[in-house]
Protein backbone atom coordinates (compact mmCIF):
# COMPACT_ATOMS: atom_id res chain seq x y z
CA UNK A 1 0.00 0.00 0.00
CA UNK A 2 1.38 3.28 -0.85
CA UNK A 3 2.07 5.91 1.74
CA UNK A 4 0.83 8.76 -0.29
CA UNK A 5 -3.29 8.77 -1.18
CA UNK A 6 -4.09 8.99 2.69
CA UNK A 7 -1.98 12.16 3.57
CA UNK A 8 -3.53 14.08 5.69
CA UNK A 9 -2.47 17.43 4.33
CA UNK A 10 -2.55 19.20 1.00
CA UNK A 11 0.25 18.33 -1.46
CA UNK A 12 1.53 19.52 -4.69
CA UNK A 13 3.57 17.30 -7.75
CA UNK A 14 5.43 18.73 -9.95
CA UNK A 15 5.12 16.26 -12.84
CA UNK A 16 8.05 16.97 -15.61
CA UNK A 17 6.20 16.96 -19.03
CA UNK A 18 8.89 17.44 -21.69
CA UNK A 19 12.68 17.49 -21.56
CA UNK A 20 15.02 19.96 -23.41
CA UNK A 21 18.78 20.32 -22.76
CA UNK A 22 18.53 23.92 -23.08
CA UNK A 23 16.66 24.54 -19.57
CA UNK A 24 15.49 22.15 -17.23
CA UNK A 25 12.26 19.78 -18.08
CA UNK A 26 8.77 21.60 -18.46
CA UNK A 27 6.38 20.83 -15.82
CA UNK A 28 2.89 21.06 -14.38
CA UNK A 29 1.66 21.20 -11.20
CA UNK A 30 -1.25 18.57 -9.31
CA UNK A 31 -2.89 19.52 -6.36
CA UNK A 32 -3.12 16.37 -4.30
CA UNK A 33 -6.03 17.75 -1.35
CA UNK A 34 -5.65 15.84 2.17
CA UNK A 35 -7.33 12.86 2.96
CA UNK A 36 -8.17 11.42 6.50
CA UNK A 37 -6.11 8.16 7.45
CA UNK A 38 -7.83 5.32 8.29
CA UNK A 39 -7.86 5.77 12.64
CA UNK A 40 -5.78 3.19 14.14
CA UNK A 41 -7.56 1.26 17.26
CA UNK A 42 -5.09 2.06 19.59
CA UNK A 43 -5.71 5.58 19.74
CA UNK A 44 -7.86 8.33 20.39
CA UNK A 45 -9.77 10.15 18.10
CA UNK A 46 -8.45 13.64 17.97
CA UNK A 47 -10.82 16.50 18.43
CA UNK A 48 -11.68 18.12 14.97
CA UNK A 49 -10.06 21.64 14.64
CA UNK A 50 -12.14 24.82 15.05
CA UNK A 51 -13.90 25.40 11.78
CA UNK A 52 -11.95 28.47 9.56
CA UNK A 53 -13.89 31.61 8.69
CA UNK A 54 -13.36 31.40 4.98
CA UNK A 55 -14.60 32.01 1.66
CA UNK A 56 -15.54 28.72 0.70
CA UNK A 57 -17.83 28.59 4.05
CA UNK A 58 -19.69 31.63 2.75
CA UNK A 59 -20.23 30.28 -0.43
CA UNK A 60 -21.84 26.97 -0.04
CA UNK A 61 -24.77 27.96 -2.27
CA UNK A 62 -22.36 28.59 -5.08
CA UNK A 63 -20.77 25.23 -4.57
CA UNK A 64 -23.84 23.60 -4.08
CA UNK A 65 -24.74 25.01 -7.20
CA UNK A 66 -21.53 24.21 -8.96
CA UNK A 67 -22.41 20.23 -7.85
CA UNK A 68 -25.77 20.21 -9.59
CA UNK A 69 -24.62 22.04 -12.98
CA UNK A 70 -21.90 19.16 -12.47
CA UNK A 71 -24.21 16.27 -12.17
CA UNK A 72 -26.78 17.45 -14.89
CA UNK A 73 -23.25 17.67 -17.15
CA UNK A 74 -22.99 14.31 -16.05
CA UNK A 75 -26.30 13.32 -17.05
CA UNK A 76 -25.68 14.64 -20.77
CA UNK A 77 -23.04 12.31 -20.76
CA UNK A 78 -25.12 8.90 -20.24
CA UNK A 79 -27.65 10.28 -22.35
CA UNK A 80 -28.42 7.68 -25.52
CA UNK A 81 -26.06 8.61 -28.37
CA UNK A 82 -27.66 10.77 -31.61
CA UNK A 83 -29.64 12.89 -29.14
CA UNK A 84 -28.97 16.41 -28.48
CA UNK A 85 -27.80 16.06 -25.05
CA UNK A 86 -25.01 13.29 -25.96
CA UNK A 87 -23.80 15.77 -29.21
CA UNK A 88 -23.96 18.63 -26.82
CA UNK A 89 -21.83 16.49 -24.46
CA UNK A 90 -18.94 15.14 -26.74
CA UNK A 91 -18.54 18.82 -28.01
CA UNK A 92 -18.43 20.52 -24.46
CA UNK A 93 -15.63 17.73 -23.69
CA UNK A 94 -13.59 18.48 -26.73
CA UNK A 95 -13.89 21.99 -25.43
CA UNK A 96 -12.57 21.39 -22.15
CA UNK A 97 -9.92 19.31 -23.62
CA UNK A 98 -8.75 22.46 -25.42
CA UNK A 99 -8.41 24.41 -22.51
CA UNK A 100 -4.32 24.86 -21.49
CA UNK A 101 -3.34 22.53 -18.93
CA UNK A 102 -1.96 25.37 -16.85
CA UNK A 103 -5.14 26.97 -16.39
CA UNK A 104 -6.45 23.29 -14.99
CA UNK A 105 -4.06 22.92 -13.02
CA UNK A 106 -4.21 26.16 -11.07
CA UNK A 107 -8.26 26.07 -10.86
CA UNK A 108 -7.73 22.34 -9.33
CA UNK A 109 -5.82 23.71 -6.76
CA UNK A 110 -8.41 24.55 -3.73
CA UNK A 111 -6.48 27.85 -1.34
CA UNK A 112 -8.80 27.03 1.51
CA UNK A 113 -6.94 23.69 2.14
CA UNK A 114 -3.73 24.65 2.32
CA UNK A 115 -1.44 27.45 4.08
CA UNK A 116 -4.64 30.17 5.13
CA UNK A 117 -3.77 33.50 4.41
CA UNK A 118 -4.82 36.83 7.12
CA UNK A 119 -8.20 38.21 6.59
CA UNK A 120 -6.41 41.10 8.77
CA UNK A 121 -3.45 41.19 5.96
CA UNK A 122 -6.20 40.58 3.10
CA UNK A 123 -8.04 44.14 4.54
CA UNK A 124 -4.51 46.12 4.39
CA UNK A 125 -3.90 44.68 0.37
CA UNK A 126 -1.25 42.37 1.76
CA UNK A 127 -1.25 38.60 1.68
CA UNK A 128 -0.28 37.71 5.19
CA UNK A 129 -0.20 33.75 6.97
CA UNK A 130 -1.82 33.03 9.27
CA UNK A 131 0.19 30.48 10.87
CA UNK A 132 4.18 31.57 9.44
CA UNK A 133 5.12 28.08 10.10
CA UNK A 134 3.18 25.86 8.16
CA UNK A 135 4.24 25.23 4.15
CA UNK A 136 2.59 24.00 1.33
CA UNK A 137 5.37 20.41 0.29
CA UNK A 138 5.95 20.88 -3.63
CA UNK A 139 6.70 17.03 -4.22
CA UNK A 140 9.52 16.64 -7.06
CA UNK A 141 11.60 13.72 -9.10
CA UNK A 142 15.17 14.81 -7.44
CA UNK A 143 16.71 13.13 -10.87
CA UNK A 144 14.77 15.65 -13.37
CA UNK A 145 13.96 19.22 -11.08
CA UNK A 146 16.30 20.74 -8.60
CA UNK A 147 14.27 23.27 -5.54
CA UNK A 148 15.88 26.67 -6.78
CA UNK A 149 15.14 26.71 -10.47
CA UNK A 150 11.60 24.57 -10.13
CA UNK A 151 10.47 28.07 -7.25
CA UNK A 152 12.30 30.48 -10.22
CA UNK A 153 10.62 28.83 -12.83
CA UNK A 154 7.20 28.40 -10.70
CA UNK A 155 7.22 32.71 -9.55
CA UNK A 156 7.79 33.36 -13.71
CA UNK A 157 4.70 31.19 -14.83
CA UNK A 158 2.97 32.67 -12.09
CA UNK A 159 3.81 36.36 -12.53
CA UNK A 160 2.49 35.41 -16.12
CA UNK A 161 -0.89 33.43 -15.48
CA UNK A 162 -2.57 36.22 -13.26
CA UNK A 163 -2.93 39.12 -15.69
CA UNK A 164 -3.51 36.47 -18.07
CA UNK A 165 -6.59 35.30 -16.71
CA UNK A 166 -7.49 38.49 -15.02
CA UNK A 167 -8.18 39.68 -18.54
CA UNK A 168 -9.62 36.44 -20.16
CA UNK A 169 -11.81 36.98 -16.65
CA UNK A 170 -12.78 40.09 -17.71
CA UNK A 171 -13.08 39.45 -21.11
CA UNK A 172 -15.98 36.38 -20.72
CA UNK A 173 -17.67 39.01 -18.43
CA UNK A 174 -18.24 41.65 -20.91
CA UNK A 175 -19.18 39.35 -23.85
CA UNK A 176 -21.66 37.51 -21.28
CA UNK A 177 -24.75 40.14 -21.66
CA UNK A 178 -24.70 39.69 -24.81
CA UNK A 179 -25.50 36.17 -24.76
CA UNK A 180 -28.63 36.55 -23.04
CA UNK A 181 -30.74 36.48 -26.04
CA UNK A 182 -29.91 32.97 -27.10
CA UNK A 183 -32.66 31.95 -24.38
CA UNK A 184 -35.17 33.21 -26.67
CA UNK A 185 -34.18 30.36 -28.79
CA UNK A 186 -37.23 27.28 -27.66
CA UNK A 187 -36.89 24.36 -25.54
CA UNK A 188 -32.65 24.41 -26.55
CA UNK A 189 -30.12 25.68 -23.46
CA UNK A 190 -28.53 28.72 -23.92
CA UNK A 191 -25.42 27.03 -23.68
CA UNK A 192 -23.58 30.04 -25.23
CA UNK A 193 -23.98 31.84 -22.40
CA UNK A 194 -23.43 28.68 -20.23
CA UNK A 195 -19.91 28.27 -21.51
CA UNK A 196 -18.88 32.38 -21.41
CA UNK A 197 -19.57 31.98 -17.59
CA UNK A 198 -17.98 29.01 -17.35
CA UNK A 199 -15.29 30.33 -18.66
CA UNK A 200 -15.34 33.30 -16.70
CA UNK A 201 -15.21 31.39 -13.47
CA UNK A 202 -12.54 29.23 -14.61
CA UNK A 203 -9.99 32.06 -14.94
CA UNK A 204 -11.28 33.54 -11.68
CA UNK A 205 -10.39 30.19 -9.83
CA UNK A 206 -7.10 30.30 -11.30
CA UNK A 207 -6.48 34.36 -10.92
CA UNK A 208 -6.79 33.34 -7.16
CA UNK A 209 -4.93 30.31 -7.30
CA UNK A 210 -2.12 31.88 -8.76
CA UNK A 211 -2.29 34.84 -6.20
CA UNK A 212 -2.27 32.71 -3.70
CA UNK A 213 0.42 30.44 -4.36
CA UNK A 214 2.75 33.97 -5.36
CA UNK A 215 2.07 34.83 -1.53
CA UNK A 216 2.97 31.59 -0.27
CA UNK A 217 6.14 31.74 -2.31
CA UNK A 218 7.36 35.36 -1.40
CA UNK A 219 6.81 34.30 2.36
CA UNK A 220 9.23 31.37 1.40
CA UNK A 221 6.07 29.31 2.41
CA UNK A 222 6.55 26.98 -0.73
CA UNK A 223 8.47 24.02 0.55
CA UNK A 224 10.05 21.82 -2.35
CA UNK A 225 10.73 18.10 -1.37
CA UNK A 226 12.43 15.59 -3.00
CA UNK A 227 9.96 12.37 -3.84
CA UNK A 228 11.86 9.03 -4.00
CA UNK A 229 8.24 7.71 -5.20
CA UNK A 230 7.84 10.25 -8.11
CA UNK A 231 11.28 9.89 -9.20
CA UNK A 232 10.88 5.98 -8.93
CA UNK A 233 7.86 6.83 -11.74
CA UNK A 234 10.28 8.76 -14.05
CA UNK A 235 13.04 6.45 -13.60
CA UNK A 236 10.37 3.47 -14.73
CA UNK A 237 9.63 5.89 -17.79
CA UNK A 238 13.45 6.17 -19.24
CA UNK A 239 13.55 2.24 -18.49
CA UNK A 240 10.70 1.68 -21.16
CA UNK A 241 12.31 4.28 -23.44
CA UNK A 242 14.24 1.79 -26.00
CA UNK A 243 15.55 5.07 -27.89
CA UNK A 244 17.94 5.83 -24.52
CA UNK A 245 17.63 9.62 -25.88
CA UNK A 246 18.53 12.78 -23.52
CA UNK A 247 18.43 15.17 -25.82
CA UNK A 248 15.32 17.41 -26.99
CA UNK A 249 11.85 16.12 -27.85
CA UNK A 250 11.23 13.93 -25.67
CA UNK A 251 7.44 13.94 -23.70
CA UNK A 252 8.49 11.96 -20.38
CA UNK A 253 5.50 10.49 -19.26
CA UNK A 254 3.44 7.94 -21.33
CA UNK A 255 0.29 5.66 -20.77
CA UNK A 256 1.87 3.30 -18.58
CA UNK A 257 4.02 6.46 -16.68
CA UNK A 258 0.85 7.93 -16.00
CA UNK A 259 -1.30 4.33 -14.54
CA UNK A 260 1.52 4.18 -12.27
CA UNK A 261 1.76 7.69 -10.66
CA UNK A 262 -2.17 7.04 -10.65
CA UNK A 263 -1.07 3.89 -8.36
CA UNK A 264 1.27 5.13 -6.59
CA UNK A 265 -0.84 8.64 -5.02
CA UNK A 266 -4.12 6.85 -5.59
CA UNK A 267 -5.11 9.79 -7.67
CA UNK A 268 -8.85 10.13 -8.43
CA UNK A 269 -10.16 10.01 -11.90
CA UNK A 270 -10.73 13.79 -11.98
CA UNK A 271 -6.58 14.10 -11.53
CA UNK A 272 -6.17 11.14 -13.82
CA UNK A 273 -7.77 12.64 -16.53
CA UNK A 274 -6.17 16.23 -15.70
CA UNK A 275 -2.95 14.11 -15.87
CA UNK A 276 -3.60 12.89 -19.35
CA UNK A 277 -4.74 16.59 -20.77
CA UNK A 278 -1.38 17.95 -19.70
CA UNK A 279 0.81 15.05 -21.61
CA UNK A 280 -1.33 15.20 -24.14
CA UNK A 281 -1.32 18.79 -24.80
CA UNK A 282 2.82 18.64 -24.07
CA UNK A 283 3.01 16.12 -27.05
CA UNK A 284 1.00 18.00 -29.33
CA UNK A 285 3.27 21.47 -28.22
CA UNK A 286 6.22 19.20 -28.87
CA UNK A 287 5.20 18.28 -32.39
CA UNK A 288 4.28 22.10 -33.14
CA UNK A 289 7.59 23.14 -32.18
CA UNK A 290 9.56 20.54 -34.02
CA UNK A 291 7.91 21.12 -36.92
CA UNK A 292 8.89 25.16 -36.98
CA UNK A 293 12.28 24.19 -36.47
CA UNK A 294 11.91 21.76 -39.63
CA UNK A 295 10.28 24.85 -41.60
CA UNK A 296 13.12 27.24 -40.52
CA UNK A 297 15.90 24.81 -41.43
CA UNK A 298 14.69 24.33 -44.70
CA UNK A 299 14.00 28.11 -45.31
CA UNK A 300 18.13 28.20 -44.27
CA UNK A 301 18.58 25.53 -46.76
Amino acid sequence: MPPYPHAPHLRLLALPLTRSSRQQPLFTLLAIPPAASPPSSRQTPAAPPPPRLSLANASRLTKQSLDKAAQLWDSFGAAPRGGWKRRTWEIGERLMDRVEYEEWALKGLDPELGPQLSRAGKAEGKEVLQDPEEKLPILYPPSLLAPQPLLSTLKDHLAHRGPHHKKLMTRCLVISPFLIPFALVPVIPNFPLFYVLWRAWSHYRALKSSQYLLALLSSHRLLPTPSATLDKVYTSERDRDDRGEEGDGRVLLSEEGVEELVKAFGLDQARETEVRRAVGQARVRLGGSGKEEEKEKEKED
